[in-house]
């Protein structure tokens, strides 16, 4: 890394950071893009079971205080070092894509991280990033979008999905839907019927339609911590 990009971009901001990589591949593309951090780092490759889990282990065996967390599927552009080195205490920084926050790219103080009880580590499968978002700012805790355009995802074949893990992943969805309904945009909780119809996702199409109405309609309780359906 040059001393005019050091001079740029770290000047001021934090003096090394602790970067997380969820994964279950051996071949970590993200690791290429690590080369140009323009601070001292250590990287954390977490394979726990589970999303909610396995990023919060990554943060548990952290020993720096500004937590970074990263797909493992990524190109980065070297402006993004600026948006993530610069994150304040108080707030915290992810990617939108389609209306929707993701941990593609996201960055927080461990205080921070901790205050609200990290990632909830009942959902396992999908959607653990937009109920960080929505608890953070709950706290509340200052949200700051970082651009998704400094972020390339890599193009890789995607693993299969057996029925299992289909349910049990729209029925996630279907709970964070119902669980923080009328507190933020519809955007938010929006169900992507459309997408899946696009994408001839006609099985997960017909499990999420039937899992909403099950949930609405059955007033089945809608997380197993005690989180209990409309009366």
């Amino acid at each position: 890394m040059n001393q005019n990009y050091q001079n740029r971009y770290v000047s001021g901001y934090v003096s090394a950071i602790s970067i997380i990589i969820t994964t279950i591949r051996d071949n970590i593309i993200t690791r290429a893009a690590l080369e140009r951090c323009p601070v001292p780092y250590e990287v954390i490759i977490s394979k726990k079971r589970g999303l909610g889990l396995a990023r919060n282990w990554g943060a548990r065996q952290a020993n720096h205080d500004l937590l970074v967390f990263l797909d493992d599927d990524l190109w980065l552009k070297d402006e993004i070092w600026k948006e993530i080195l610069s994150t304040r205490k108080g707030e915290f920084k992810m990617i939108f894509f389609e209306d929707f926050p993701i941990t593609r790219v996201m960055a927080i103080h461990k205080q921070d991280f901790w205050s609200i009880g990290g990632f909830d580590e009942s959902i396992q499968y999908t959607g653990e990033d937009r109920d960080f978002y929505a608890r953070a700012l709950l706290k509340p805790l200052h949200f700051v979008e970082i651009p998704i355009d400094l972020t390339i995802h890599a193009p890789h074949q995607r693993r299969s999905q057996n029925i299992h893990i289909a349910i049990r992943a729209t029925a996630e969805n279907v709970r964070f839907i119902l669980k923080y309904t009328g507190m933020f945009p519809r955007t938010i909780l929006k169900v992507d019927f459309f997408d899946r119809l696009k994408n001839r996702k006609i099985r997960t199409l017909l499990l999420q339609t039937f899992l909403l109405y099950y949930y609405l309609l059955g007033n089945r309780p809608t997380f197993k911590h005690g989180l209990k359906g409309k009366n």
